[in-house]
This record gives structure tokens, sequence and C-alpha cells, in this order.
């Protein structure tokens, strides 16, 4: 099948359209905040990772405390978001205590994300052998469902890791 040119052009015009449309959905919000994330990484006994792709590329910050006022921050260089990662960033709390509950919440630009306005809550790894709980779901569509009854069985189990399915957007 031969495709004109001008007819090749214009698929190739959609196709970046589409693919730039959530960044250009967030970025005329107005605002900075998560396009995608905050998602924990694999912790350790003395740290914990972040991942989030913000709505551009500007400063990301890791706000990360033992209370949930965060009157005892724990100090976490910040990062730009880049292009050549997609906008894609890793924070790392390091200098953590081994299991201990940690509030974390980043700040975008300096500016707090407004549609998440609530802490979240992780834990840093025991130091050596220990027991865990591990929790497993999927079909989480905020789209679908604005209850999200899974959060109903998994919150009371308070799992040490949940393992994502999948129909988790």
């Amino acid at each position: 099948m031969r495709i004109p040119r001008r007819g090749f052009l214009k698929l190739g015009g959609l196709g970046a359209l589409l693919a730039a449309m959530p960044r250009a959905f967030a970025e005329a919000l107005g605002y900075p905040r998560a396009l995608q994330g905050p998602m924990i990484g694999a912790p350790g006994p003395n740290h914990v990772n972040v991942w989030v792709r913000p709505s551009g590329l500007f400063e990301v910050a890791l706000e990360i405390a033992t209370d949930r006022e965060f009157r005892n921050l724990v100090p976490v260089p910040t990062t730009q978001a880049r292009q050549a990662d997609e906008g894609c960033v890793v924070l790392r709390a390091e200098g953590l205590q081994p299991s201990t509950d940690y509030w974390y919440r980043l700040r975008y630009a300096g500016v707090h994300d407004r549609y998440q306005p609530l802490p979240s809550r992780t834990r840093t790894a025991p130091a050596g052998p220990a027991a865990f709980r591990v929790a497993f779901g999927s079909w989480c569509r905020i789209q679908f469902d604005a209850d999200q009854p899974i959060w109903n069985v998994v919150r009371p189990l308070e799992p040490d890791f949940f393992i994502w399915l999948g129909d988790n957007s």
C-alpha cells in the first residue's frame, strides 16, 4: 500500500500531537504537578526511592519526614526533570532508619501538587531478615469506579509490598 507524501506527513503530525497531549494538557492547567506517580521503588534499610513524571521540565523536590506534619525533614537533593529522561525523575532519600514509617510529598518547581494535597506514607526495609506481607491486585481504574473497593480489602491487611497486576491507570 502506498501512502501519498501529504497523507504520510498528516499521519506523522497527528501522531506527534497525540503523543504530546498529556504533557500539553498538564501545561495548559497553568501549574506544575505530577502527570504520573509518584510511586515508591524498592526501599532499602536506609533509603527509599520515589519515581514521578512531572508536568514539565522543572525542579522536583522530595520532602520526607518521620511525622505527618513534616516538622523533622530529612534533607534530600532536588532533581531537575530533563527531556533526555522523558521528564521522569527518581528521587532518593538516604540516611533513614530501618523498619521506620516515613511520610513524603513532592514539590514541583517549588509548588505542592494541589491534586495530591495529602502526604503519602512508606516504610524502610528491615536491617536483616524479617517476616513480611505481600498483597496483589488489579482493576484500580478511577475512570470506572470512584469508590475503588480494592483498597477496602488491601488497607486492613497492611501489606509491606503490593504488586500491581495491571489495569491501574
